[in-house]
């Protein structure tokens, strides 16, 4: 019981206080937090930012940035890297390009936008039965989205389309055959037996 207390008390000291303690703690350091250091600051800070920061100073974001590093493998972590590393220039340049006016936004957000930059209001671009109303939709606002999770929701489309399009081209024949077999083997329709009266 003895270990357990102590177990108890390590976990809420290092889970439960850096978690509620945090937000009133400084996310930028040094010249990132100044406003003539836009650019600067929206790259490396960890906020909304795209969190890539070369110097981290020894608070707790550089605690959470591992995402509590006892409960995330060093591999996956290590994993993570590469990806960072390939997707780090072509968030950047959707933003500076201002491709789909990601430029007026916060670089890296995981919600949708409205025209003034405020959370998009579903409830205002539907009709009273929840349905699209496209007046209602015009008079709003259009959705925009940041230059992170455009990205992120453009990866998803590439995915899923090229794994429809590598399953046609290179499996299609396999597919085809086998579907023929099962249609074959398959027994014949149950609608005529039940179509007559049991005695």
């Amino acid at each position: 019981m003895k270990w357990f207390n102590y177990c108890f008390v390590a976990m809420f000291i290092y889970f439960w206080l850096p978690t509620t303690s945090s937000p009133p703690c400084p996310i930028s350091t040094g010249l990132l937090g100044s406003p003539r250091q836009r650019s600067l600051g929206c790259s490396y800070r960890y906020l909304r930012r795209l969190g890539i920061e070369p110097f981290p100073h020894l608070g707790l974001e550089s605690v959470h940035r591992c995402r509590r590093p006892t409960h995330q493998p060093v591999l996956q972590r290590l994993q993570l890297l590469p990806r960072s590393v390939f997707t780090f220039p072509i968030v950047l340049a959707i933003w500076y390009t201002n491709t789909w006016n990601t430029a007026y936004l916060p670089i890296n957000a995981n919600h949708v936008f409205d025209n003034t930059g405020a959370s998009y209001q579903v409830l205002r671009a539907v009709d009273e039965k929840g349905l699209f109303n496209e007046a209602t939709y015009k008079a709003y606002s259009p959705s925009y989205l940041s230059a992170g999770n455009a990205f992120v929701y453009g990866m998803f489309f590439a995915i899923y389309t090229s794994t429809i399009t590598h399953t046609y081209l290179y499996n299609r024949h396999e597919i085809i055959a086998d579907s023929r077999a099962w249609l074959a083997a398959s027994p014949p329709s149950l609608a005529p037996r039940m179509s007559t009266p049991v005695s």
